[in-house]
């Protein structure tokens, strides 16, 4: 039986049909090459992913060993910051942060500054009377140094009526004019250019806080507060108000919007006696409070109180006094800056409590107020809040609270640079 050449079973191949399936096999066998190729130079591409991702996390971590810390926001920092500066001091010391005191013939003012360790002082036009600018700085620098050395100076350099600084001609040649007036000749460009001139002059003399602008919405004539108000609706007011807390957010001086909820145009005036606001809570967000709400909005420094009875929040004490006014501002109305009392030593406030004005000082602490303005007897008031805290009617938390607040400000200020 004859054989076939080759394998049993098979015909010759053609070389035509053997290159063709070299060329398949070599072709298949390079695309193997590739693909492996990629696939390990994806794998080391994601392996170096990863490892950059690793350096740049753990570059950014404040605390490389614990990877689930954040770091320290800029508030957080602040905030420890404040908290350190408050438990660095006696509890003389915070207890003196409330009281912004006034020269009132209590005593020579510098020892009573001194001795309540003053938080803040407050001046009137007889303070600045016939003094050059550098005999108030003099002054100025002599309270600071017989207190803790980081108090607000303030004044009522509303314009108009209520001028304390430009009232004295070596200090400026002419009264600062009233909002109304401004508005008048120069509509809110001028508006905003007084302020700046305000910041500037005061801040020159060394003067850190202007409690002002007034932010009563009052139209009518007849009203107490109307000559020294914006006068208009509550929407102009709101506008003039905001103007004067964004202008003044740009100087080392602070503004203290008035008086939280409003005098509306009340006759009544609180120097004399009690004065009540009939209005429902209804009626007071409709008008009165719309420029305190813009206030907060643009990050107004302070809010000060007024002593109007607000019958509709508080039928009983007046707002300086009274909780659920505090608490209207604070939780209601989202504010979280200082509150200050008007003047503890006004008609409206003799009138309610008897003339008992340690009490009316607890009675504000308690309430949620931070700073207690011009007390009637400083020394005396003092050191019935100073006993308060130490027999535990006033939580001393409730003075760290205000405490942190107030030096809050004064960073702004520029004080308490470091913890």
């Amino acid at each position: 039986m004859a054989k076939t050449q080759g394998n049993w079973g098979r015909k010759e191949e053609s070389p035509s049909l053997l290159y063709t399936m070299a060329v398949i096999f070599l072709l298949c066998t390079v695309a193997s090459v590739i693909a492996a190729k990629k696939y390990l130079l994806d794998l080391s591409s994601q392996a170096e992913a990863r490892q950059y991702a690793m350096f740049a996390a753990s570059s950014e971590r404040t605390e490389p060993s614990d990877s689930s810390d954040p770091p320290e926001s800029e508030e957080d920092r602040q905030q420890r910051e404040i908290q350190a500066i408050v438990q660095g001091m006696t509890l003389e010391q915070k207890v003196g942060q409330l009281f912004m005191v006034r020269d009132n013939a209590s005593g020579p003012f510098k020892e009573v500054v001194g001795s309540t360790h003053a938080g803040g002082v407050i001046l009137f036009a007889d303070d600045f009377k016939g003094k050059t600018a550098d005999q108030v700085r003099e002054m100025i620098d002599q309270l600071q140094n017989a207190s803790d050395g980081n108090m607000l100076v303030a004044v009522d350099e509303e314009g108009g009526t209520v001028v304390r600084v430009s009232r004295n001609t070596r200090l400026r040649s002419s009264r600062f004019q009233s909002p109304q007036a401004l508005f008048k000749a120069g509509g809110y460009e001028l508006i905003e250019s007084d302020t700046r001139e305000k910041c500037e002059l005061l801040h020159s003399l060394h003067i850190n806080m202007n409690l002002a602008p007034v932010a009563d919405v009052c139209e009518k004539s007849s009203g107490f507060i109307y000559r020294r108000a914006f006068g208009k609706d509550a929407q102009a007011t709101s506008e003039y108000v905001t103007t004067v807390v964004r202008t003044m957010k740009e100087y080392p001086v602070a503004g203290c919007v008035k008086h939280f909820p409003g005098y509306g145009d009340s006759k009544g005036d609180t120097h004399e006696g009690l004065v009540v606001n009939e209005k429902t809570l209804d009626e007071l967000f409709a008008c009165d409070l719309i420029p305190f709400v813009n206030a907060i909005r643009y990050d107004a420094d302070a809010i000060m109180l007024t002593h109007t009875v607000i019958k509709a929040v508080d039928s009983e004490m007046p707002g300086s006094l009274s909780p659920d006014v505090v608490n209207l501002m604070r939780e209601t109305m989202g504010f979280e800056g200082v509150i200050l009392s008007d003047g503890l030593d006004m008609g409206a406030i003799i009138e309610y409590s008897g003339g008992d004005s340690g009490k009316v000082c607890v009675l504000a602490v308690n309430a949620g107020v931070d700073i207690l303005c011009a007390p009637k007897n400083p020394l005396k008031d003092y050191q019935a809040v100073l006993s308060a805290v130490q027999s535990g009617e006033i939580a001393e938390s409730r003075v760290d609270e205000s405490v942190g607040r107030i030096v809050r400000l004064k960073r702004r200020l520029g004080f308490y640079e470091t913890a």
